[in-house]
């Protein structure tokens, strides 16, 4: 099977994340665009490369 990309815009709100500077946790509570830049529950936006998704899929285990 391919790889599977997932798309940094299509990110669901709710979904935790870890700051890379300093591995706090937050939560995503809105996305903008151009350039791409997430909310976060703590009032900053930070830019894609700047935290590290904890996508559903790779945090739950599988029920396949």
């Amino acid at each position: 099977m391919g790889k599977e990309y997932k798309t940094l815009t299509a990110v669901p709100i709710g979904t935790d994340m870890i700051i890379n500077k300093t591995s706090k946790s937050v939560k995503l509570v809105e996305i903008r665009y151009f350039p791409t830049r997430y909310k976060c529950d703590d009032g900053n936006y930070y830019l894609t490369h700047e935290v590290d998704i904890l996508w559903k899929e790779d945090v739950e285990p599988s029920t396949k």
